[in-house]
């Protein structure tokens, strides 16, 4: 795949690229071949931002910054009241309230469990196989199947302690399912959930840490007091619910050591909402800088008609 899109810009001599997302597994690709080329990338993905211009696969906000800037703002619990009646409504199951690209509401109301057993629960939360994992600063895992493998091998040696078990992402598609099924089916000790399973069964299964490499898992699971292991850098890393590893001596350390020594905390819950607000809400849409500030009107897609580059 790599092979045929260094061939693609030898081809026809690329000289600029118009990416849709570089989180996704094509686009990240051409974003890392054109930053490697030193070719202009203009996104088109971030629709507060569009026709950003950079010379970086690496085109995600300054996220680090988020909780230090609200902070400074006034009237900060009218801003977490108005997150708070959100996230009420979304956790209860309306589908209004949920991301715009799930299919569907994980967090239906319910009793029901993964598990019946006394065991805390620690839940491995996937990414689609069609997601790449590039466009934050850094990662330790350059493919998913090596992250699934690794963290599931070393949970197995901690499976008498805790339920282990792997949700498989809502919008994966059935040749990514057979992938996961097949890559795990010698894991005798990790319950392999389907992506129909809702979240709120997991997290009424005495859900003690969720486990992904950048997923909006976190601040949801955040929300209900739950922290979560994070393998790459994401957009929570300013947030105390966020663990996350320097490298992966210290992931495999905090996965066979540090994990019995987390605990729920009402300041997760907090720092959730924090979150949301700079994410969703923020009237800058969490911009922290001024080449953040761009948009239709600055970057016209009909500017560029009869332009050289």
């Amino acid at each position: 795949l790599i092979e045929n899109f260094f061939y693609t810009f030898e081809k026809h001599n690329i000289k600029i690229l118009i990416n849709n997302y570089s989180g996704y597994l094509d686009h990240g690709i051409a974003a890392r071949i054109a930053e490697k080329k030193k070719i202009p990338i203009y996104y088109l993905s971030e629709t507060d931002r569009p026709f950003l211009k950079s010379f970086s696969s690496k085109h995600k906000r300054n996220y680090d910054k988020y909780k230090k800037k609200f902070l400074k703002f006034s009237n900060k619990n009218i801003k977490l009241k108005e997150v708070d009646k959100i996230l009420i409504k979304r956790f209860k199951g309306n589908k209004k309230f949920s991301l715009f690209y799930i299919k569907d509401n994980l967090f239906l109301k319910t009793n029901k469990k993964i598990f019946n057993n006394k065991k805390k629960t620690i839940c491995v939360f996937a990414h689609s196989t069609l997601d790449s994992l590039y466009g934050f600063k850094d990662v330790i895992f350059l493919q998913q199947r090596q992250w699934i493998l690794f963290t599931l091998k070393n949970l197995e040696s901690i499976s008498n302690q805790f339920n282990i078990c792997f949700k498989i992402h809502p919008n994966e598609t059935i040749e990514g399912e057979n992938f996961i099924r097949n890559l795990l089916k010698e894991m005798k000790n990790v319950k392999l959930l389907d992506k129909t399973y809702l979240n709120s069964e997991i997290i009424n299964s005495n859900l003690i840490a969720g486990i992904t490499l950048h997923g909006t898992i976190g601040f949801e699971l955040a929300y209900h007091s739950i922290p979560t292991i994070y393998c790459n850098d994401n957009p929570y890393t300013a947030f105390s619910f966020c663990i996350k590893p320097k490298d992966i001596n210290d992931y495999k350390n905090i996965l066979l050591k540090g994990i019995y020594k987390l605990k729920k905390s009402k300041i997760y819950r907090k720092e959730s909402m924090i979150f949301y607000y700079m994410n969703f809400l923020d009237k800058n849409n969490g911009k922290v800088s001024n080449k953040d500030n761009l948009g239709f009107n600055n970057y016209d897609i009909r500017k560029f008609k009869g332009k050289e580059f």
